[in-house]
């Protein structure tokens, strides 16, 4: 059985411009950050890890306010919306040692 390729997609089509995130903080938490903790706990709980592989795309909302110019990957994060603070959330989560890999035994990209 080979698995088929699932994506899973949070991206909010006005993110912080429009303010939406802001009307409803807890909800852009929960969809994007919170959906990346249910997605990973799915995968552990089905006992599929080893066949799975975890997908969690970036955003540069999670930046924020940049400190450096250009950005690396060891840029520091300072999210400065709901939807930055999640998806760094989710893209923590999804690089954790103890869930990914040590504890869990499946394979894990930030993307």
């Amino acid at each position: 059985m080979r698995p088929s390729p699932r994506t899973r997609s949070t991206i909010w089509p006005h993110k912080a411009t429009s303010g939406s995130v802001f009307d409803i903080p807890e909800y852009t938490a929960d969809i994007t950050g919170v959906g990346a903790a249910r997605i990973l706990e799915a995968i552990i709980e089905s006992g599929i890890g080893k066949k799975v592989r975890f997908y969690q795309a970036s955003s540069s909302e999670m930046y924020g306010k940049v400190q450096q110019v250009p950005q690396t990957e060891r840029t520091p994060f300072w999210p400065r919306s709901p939807y930055g603070c999640a998806k760094a959330f989710a893209y923590f989560l999804g690089s954790s040692p103890i869930i990914v890999g040590e504890v869990r035994a499946f394979h894990s990209e930030r993307v």
